[in-house]
């Protein structure tokens, strides 16, 4: 699951702790919120309001709203002594923003995103099998739209090539399925029986001409087969001299 807020402010967060008078103010904000510093923590920093910062911003789950809102409460107390027109408070403020929060000028109050922005996490995404692209994208809009518009339309040219490119893998993939299919499919014409061998039409013509003028053969004489005995004797005739 995406995180709520992204590395990068919480970076700016920790920057900003480098000035606050003691790292006990860090560590006592985070405590009253029921965070404990995580003990594993292997980022090093010559600064030890950074260090006790990051390993308190370790033990925070930024995919768990419940976690974000209390993390923003201590954010907000430890930020209170800042004055509203200091220009790192303001640049902390706006990477908020494009993470989706809304700051109160006035009072300071972080508010979490409704879940209304159109450009917050999109549930349709986990349909297509790798939208980590898309989404990527999608943040560096949220991240840009408000401070520099210009690489917000850059990221959006970016996002619809990444679209394009998921697209046709899908396409690319049902395509070689499909050619896998037909390769394997038996062929019909192997089972088919070979005609029969065809007389050319004029050798045809040919012998019907030939059989319709040709003169008929008599038919066969009998044989007969009745024993010498059995045939009749012919008179003989006496010549007269």
């Amino acid at each position: 699951m995406k995180d709520l807020i992204s590395s990068s402010t919480r970076g700016q967060f920790r920057q900003l702790m480098t000035d606050i008078s003691s790292y006990r103010r860090v560590a006592n904000a985070f405590q009253d919120e029921g965070f404990a510093p995580n003990p594993d923590c292997t980022w090093d920093d010559s600064s030890v309001r950074r260090t006790t910062t990051q390993q308190y911003l370790e033990s925070v789950d930024w995919t768990n709203p419940s976690h974000v809102g209390r993390a923003c409460r201590a954010f907000e107390r430890l930020l209170a002594e800042w004055a509203p027109d200091n220009a790192e408070l303001q640049r902390f403020h706006n990477f908020l923003r494009r993470d989706g929060y809304t700051i109160d000028s006035a009072t300071g109050q972080i508010t979490p995103p409704t879940g209304t922005n159109p450009l917050r996490p999109i549930t349709s995404l986990a349909a297509l099998t790798d939208p980590s692209a898309i989404q990527e994208q999608l943040d560096h809009i949220q991240r840009a739209i408000i401070d520099d518009p210009a690489l917000a339309i850059g990221s959006a040219k970016e996002l619809v090539e990444s679209t394009a490119k998921v697209v046709t893998t899908i396409a690319t993939a049902l395509g070689e399925l499909r050619n896998c299919g037909l390769r394997h499919r038996p062929s019909k014409s192997s089972h088919r029986t070979p005609p029969p061998t065809r007389t050319p039409r004029r050798q045809r013509r040919g012998h019907l001409v030939a059989n319709s003028y040709s003169t008929p053969s008599p038919p066969p004489t009998p044989i007969d087969t009745r024993p010498p005995d059995c045939l009749p004797v012919r008179p003989i005739q006496q010549v007269n001299g």
